[in-house]
Parts: structure tokens; C-alpha cells; sequence
């Protein structure tokens, strides 16, 4: 579905691998939930827009019917006759379908929760060492003033592989002066911030076993300095 914003940092490459692909699409008009896509257990939607019509809400879909691994066999080689047809094929004609297999297609009636995603990818690849799953920051953009203590906190989960390996995260800077924010402890998934100057920052959390990274949504935080209180009398 075009109208999706998502985060594609620390995914390895796909080729030649399989790979638990799990999307979510409400069909029902009015609900809450937007469309999501998970790749080997991790979200990695993070905006829909709208561009579907008169669909009830910004990126679900509640009405037309839709195809797993794209639609259009083969078509023109003339790439503008349709745009999304960007996959290249024999002969050198592109097409809108998958270039790859699919297996193990499974459709559910209701939403699954992010546990339950991260069994079903673990379940697939049992073996294979997964990147660590980070949860969502929630309540965005934070807020803070100046030379405040600001609570930071994000799930960091594991699938204990590599054997031997270990679990390490770190918070970043990636977007604001970098001397101006000190961390607790930046090596800590839960821990607080300071910010020495007001204005606009971005965090985010590193997680690493050793072998595979995952980065974190970007966390915005907006940062006021304190006002000036004059009492005459």
C-alpha cells in the first residue's frame, strides 16, 4: 500500500534468505489500528497518509480487494506505462509481482500482537540468529526544559543468538548539538537525559547482539528554557 512511511536502518539484505514478512490491514471502517508491516518480528511502519479516497482513515483499507505478492503478471517494457511495475523479469520487461517465493502464507481474522509476531518469526527461522527487537517510543514529541532530568524508557528484546553473544544498546544524538545532551547512562535502554540549551533534538536507541543491529524509531524531544518570574511591589 503506497501512503506508508517506513524504517528500513540495520535491515539486512533480503536476497537469497527467507524472510516473516507480517502486515496488518483493518477492514473495518472507523478502527483504530493503522496498517503495519513487520519484517523477521520487527514494526517497521511508522507513518500512513491518506491517498485512498473516501477510506474512513489515513492508511486503511475497508473496501477494495487486495493481492499478496503484487498484481499484474508481466507487462510492457515500457517502464511508464505503469510506475509501480519495477521489478525486472525475462526479456527485459518489468512487473508489479514479487520477484521472489512465497511459502507458508497464513491469514488471520484478528490483529496479532507484537508477541506473537516475534514467536511466529523466531518459529520460522528457529536457528537463525534475529536482529534485537526495540519497542515504539509512545507520547511523541517529548518534552523538557532546560538542565532537566527527562525519563527515557524502550523495550529492548533478544533471541539470545549468537551463542556467546551479548545484548548491548546505547542512546545517540542524531539530530541537535551533541554537547549539549548528556545521558545518565547512554548504555542503558532505560535511563533519563539532559539537555543544557533549549531547541529541537532527536534520540534514538542502538541495539546490537554482537552480529545484527537494530536502530530505534527517532525520539524528538523539544526542549524551553525556563521563564523569568519579576514580582514588584
Amino acid at each position: 500500500m503506497s501512503g506508508l512511511t517506513c524504517d528500513f536502518a540495520g535491515l539486512p539484505s533480503i536476497t537469497g534468505r527467507w524472510t516473516h514478512v507480517c502486515a496488518i490491514l483493518p477492514r473495518v471502517s472507523g478502527a483504530k489500528d493503522d496498517f503495519e508491516i513487520w519484517i523477521d518480528g520487527i514494526k517497521r511502519t511508522l507513518t500512513a497518509v491518506s491517498g485512498y479516497g473516501t477510506f474512513p482513515r489515513p492508511g486503511r483499507d475497508t473496501g477494495s480487494g487486495w493481492d499478496v505478492g503484487g498484481y499484474g503478471s508481466v507487462i510492457t517494457a515500457n517502464y511508464n506505462l505503469f510506475a509501480n511495475a519495477t521489478n525486472r523479469v525475462d526479456g527485459g520487461y518489468r512487473s508489479s509481482t514479487f520477484p521472489g517465493v512465497l511459502d507458508e502464507v497464513r491469514f488471520y481474522s484478528a490483529k496479532l500482537s507484537a508477541s506473537q509476531i516475534r514467536a511466529l518469526a523466531k518459529e520460522r527461522d528457529a536457528g537463525r540468529n534475529l536482529a534485537p527487537a526495540v519497542d515504539d517510543p509512545v507520547a511523541l514529541p517529548l518534552r523538557a526544559m532546560v538542565r532537566e532530568d527527562l525519563p527515557l524508557s524502550l523495550g529492548v528484546y533478544d533471541d539470545g543468538l549468537p551463542a556467546g553473544g551479548t545484548l548491548s544498546c546505547e542512546w545517540k544524538v542524531v539530530s541537535g548539538s551533541t554537547g549539549d545532551v548528556s545521558f545518565a547512562d547512554a548504555t542503558s535502554a532505560t535511563t533519563t537525559v539532559r539537555f543544557d540549551k533549549a531547541g529541537s533534538y532527536a534520540l534514538q536507541l542502538v541495539a546490537t547482539d554482537g552480529e545484527r543491529t537494530t536502530y530505534s524509531r527517532r525520539v524528538p524531544v523539544e526542549v524551553q528554557a525556563w521563564g523569568m518570574l519579576l514580582i514588584y511591589r
